[in-house]
């Protein structure tokens, strides 16, 4: 160890003991806080977790505390939050977020939903005012007099207070999963001035795998495979180096805020009546996948006042739950899909650079100023442009001169409420209250599964579905100026995908592409039909289901229709090693479930890997290959490139050769051992799939040494796999299978006894370092355990772990 580690790591373990004894003398000790704005006592039980269970007298009150027992818990992570939501990062963190800023700034998420607030408020339930402002006050009442988070007093400042309008710029960085669309969309549209459509869409396949595979490319099918001719590489027909600043700068933006925070990525989410389960009476079970972080994305807390009761999974800073459940109803969610952004070249005047060419007329665009603040550097102005299709995202010319690309995004829509949508989600009684709870939102895209206790369960999709004109896909840049592109409309409400009471009694949802029965133009960005169709295989194996037998559902590692799928990949490999013959006999006899101590597992995710880069990335370039890597794609692309033997995808053109599938499969294989032989040794019982898959939960100041170790957690092994049920990936091509993402929280949730339903988060409930509710939870997630939901009060009173605050107005001491 050098120097300067020696010197870091002594001066981490001083602030590490620094805390250890401030939190010895200054943890919660106290009894009961006075706390100016309560109108009545409030009583906080805190269980064993550190789950907050507020009990109140009145709404006003339980939302006053929640806000205090919230920031008390999570207040760094809550400044970062509407710091994402505001384009405000290179305030803390300097110049290396740049980029980040200048892109957030540009989306225009807070100026759309504080102007949308504006008109929305005098409309609003009053009872929302009173319990949004309320929570507000709560936050910043702790802000006065609360402890400041370590991680506040080492970069030296103290936040400023919150109002709505941050929470509501929250929704908007929960909105963020499109952002693949701002890489993807381009790529595509490239793609194409190189190769034929049917040869890009297996490259993007996105929702086409869910129906029967066509037989594409016949000309090809009865001929040899040598008569295919070269075809030139994205890299080679790039005809603009603007474009490709644009995308080096989407990347460098989105990668910086992907590897410091975290985003939504899949989810699984499954309804069963009272005739699929032993109780008689419905069951919800949700696993939101979302990116690890540390602290992790939900806070959980239970609220109750005479008149509303939630036990609910909050974003930190949104004062009304994501997630939640009472004794009435449940809900869960998962990302749609749905695409609702799309990219459009403008064109701008030749001389007069405030009009933009629109539904061929000249017509002005909206142009301000926002000022970014960069810690150590000077400030930086950026000018936001709005076309009549929404902002101008890039900063250079696309393809000729007075081109850019502008953002039509759903989220920006004046009419967009999301706030009233999770308000009166807060709510509901019923499934059948669902519908009118979400109209409110045009963004984002979720599906909400709801359970009730009258024995009715339901899916509807949330936000507003554009219908695009005949023959465009949703996947390529759009014209902005002939108005030949612009949208025919969007689905009404009753329109969106949806699901009430069927007779199967059972309703799942995976990111997958839904039953759309109509003739319109729908597009989305679905991810693999293969969890959702694992979970219906699973559900089939019995009749009547229980929370205990769910949970080995939820927790489901086996790869879908392994054994047909890649029978015939498997026939096409030829070893020449005894190692290699061992690795081959191996993946013919496996079963598909990815234990932490399968071997089969590290050869099957590495020999995909392999083959994903030896067919894709010649096609991509290098730069452009990693940032399709990250994206749900290749898990499409995986699915069903086995089918097209002669696709011109299988051609590597670096070669002189053309390459076919048998052989890009044998050199893939060859790689696969090779890779495993000298990174875990000879002995192929070694290569154990928890040495390669493993879980770090990162810290947003855990990126260099020593902070890392103050914060971060892991790596640990763990088991599951990207496209499983218990859905654990990352980079398609990173060959250390490092997890980003998976079950940001695990609910199972039988309304026959609701006051006691399953649920585990990854890491904790605390966002506060030294705080014993960090990370007690983390053995539980990496073992597939679960822990009670409690709502009775009375249980958890009685309870020698319990923790009791009572907070008090005021004037009553």
């Amino acid at each position: 160890m050098s120097k300067f580690k020696k010197i870091s790591l002594i001066a981490v373990l001083i602030v590490i003991a620094l805390g250890m004894a401030f939190l010895i003398n200054n943890k919660q000790t106290k009894k009961s806080i006075k706390l100016v704005g309560l109108k009545a006592k409030v009583t906080v039980l805190r269980d064993k977790y550190g789950i907050p269970h507020i009990n109140a007298q009145n709404n006003h009150d339980m939302m006053h505390a929640l806000g205090y027992v919230m920031a008390s818990d999570r207040l760094f992570q809550m400044d970062l939050i509407r710091r994402i939501g505001s384009g405000r990062l290179s305030e803390l963190f300097g110049k290396d977020l740049l980029d980040t800023d200048i892109l957030l700034r540009r989306l225009a998420i807070k100026k759309t939903m504080s102007d949308n607030w504006a008109k929305f408020k005098n409309s609003a339930p009053k009872e929302m005012l009173v319990e949004s402002q309320a929570f507000i006050d709560g936050v910043n009442a702790y802000i006065e007099n609360g402890e400041r988070p370590i991680e506040m007093r080492m970069l030296r400042y103290k936040p400023e207070p919150f109002t709505f309008e941050d929470s509501l710029a929250v929704a908007g960085y929960l909105s963020l999963n499109f952002a693949e669309s701002l890489d993807l969309d381009v790529m595509y549209t490239k793609l194409l001035k190189s190769m034929p459509q049917k040869e890009v869409d297996l490259i993007f396949p996105r929702g086409s795998q869910d129906e029967k595979t066509p037989k594409l490319f016949a000309s090809h099918q009865s001929g040899t495979v040598k008569t295919l001719t070269k075809k030139a590489s994205f890299a080679e027909k790039t005809e603009s180096d603007d474009l490709i600043s644009y995308m080096n700068f989407i990347d460098s933006a989105l990668s910086t805020l992907l590897s410091r925070f975290t985003l939504f990525h899949g989810s699984n989410a499954w309804l069963l009546s009272g005739q699929r389960t032993v109780s008689g009476k419905p069951i919800l079970a949700n696993d939101p996948h979302i990116g690890f972080s540390a602290p992790g994305i939900w806070y959980e807390a239970h609220v109750k006042s005479p008149t509303t009761e939630n036990y609910g999974h909050y974003v930190p800073l949104i004062p009304f739950p994501g997630l939640a459940h009472n004794k009435d109803r449940a809900w869960g969610i998962t990302m749609a899909k749905m695409d609702e952004i799309d990219l459009y070249k403008e064109t701008f005047h030749p001389t007069d650079k405030n009009k933009v060419l629109f539904k061929n007329e000249y017509v002005n665009v909206t142009k301000y100023n926002e000022l970014i603040k960069v810690k150590g550097e000077k400030d930086v102005i950026v000018e936001v442009v709005k076309t009549p299709h929404g902002p101008i995202i890039d900063g250079t010319k696309y393809a000729d001169e007075g081109a850019q690309l502008s953002l039509k995004w759903q989220f920006l829509s004046e009419d967009n409420n999301p706030g009233l949508t999770f308000y009166l989600l807060s709510k509901t009684k019923t499934v059948w209250e669902l519908k009118d709870a979400i109209k409110h939102s045009t963004s984002p895209s979720f599906s909400i599964s709801m359970a009730d206790s009258q024995g009715n369960i339901g899916y509807h999709i949330m936000g507003r579905v554009p219908v695009r004109p005949e023959g465009k896909n949703g996947k390529t840049i759009l014209d902005g100026a002939t108005g030949k592109d612009e949208y025919i409309g969007y689905l009404d409400i009753d329109e969106n995908p949806h699901s009430y009471n069927p007779v199967s009694g059972v309703i799942a949802t995976a990111n997958h592409k839904p039953n759309i029965e109509t003739e319109k133009n729908i597009n989305g960005m679905w991810l693999s039909k293969d969890r959702f169709l694992r979970i219906h295989e699973a559900l089939a194996k019995k009749e009547k289901w229980d929370l205990k037998s769910l949970k080995e559902v939820q927790t489901d590692i086996t790869v879908y229709d392994y054994k047909n799928r890649y029978k015939k990949v498997y026939a096409l490999i030829e070893p020449t090693t005894d190692l290699e013959k061992t690795a081959k006999l191996k993946l013919l006899e496996w079963n598909g479930e990815t234990d932490k101590n399968s071997i089969e597992a590290s050869i099957f995710n590495t020999f995909l890997a392999y083959i994903l880069q030896n067919s894709v990335k010649d096609e991509l370039g290098e730069e452009w290959f990693q940032i399709y890597s990250k994206r749900g794609d290749p898990y499409n692309f995986l699915r069903s490139i086995f089918e097209h033997e002669t696709a011109l995808v299988w051609d590597n053109k670096n070669t002189d050769n053309i390459e076919t599938m048998p052989q890009i499969i044998n050199t893939s294989f060859k790689q696969t051992v090779s890779h495993l032989k000298k990174n875990y040794g000879k002995n192929i019982d070694k290569w154990k799939w928890g040495k390669l898959h493993t879980i770090t939960f990162n810290h947003s100041m855990g990126k260099v040494f020593p902070l890392n170790l103050l914060f971060n957690l892991g790596p640990y092994p763990i088991a599951g796999g990207g496209n499983l049920i218990n859905n654990l990936g990352g980079n398609k091509t990173d060959l250390t299978f490092n997890v980003d993402y998976g079950p940001s929280t695990r609910r199972l949730i039988d309304f026959s006894e609701p006051e006691n339903s399953y649920g585990i988060l990854p890491m904790g409930n605390s966002g506060n370092r030294f705080s014993g509710h960090y990370s007690d939870q983390v053995d539980l997630f990496l073992n597939n355990k679960y822990r009670k939901q409690v709502m009775n009060l009375k249980d958890l009173e009685n309870e020698t772990t319990t923790k009791v605050l009572t907070l008090k107005p005021s004037s009553s001491f």
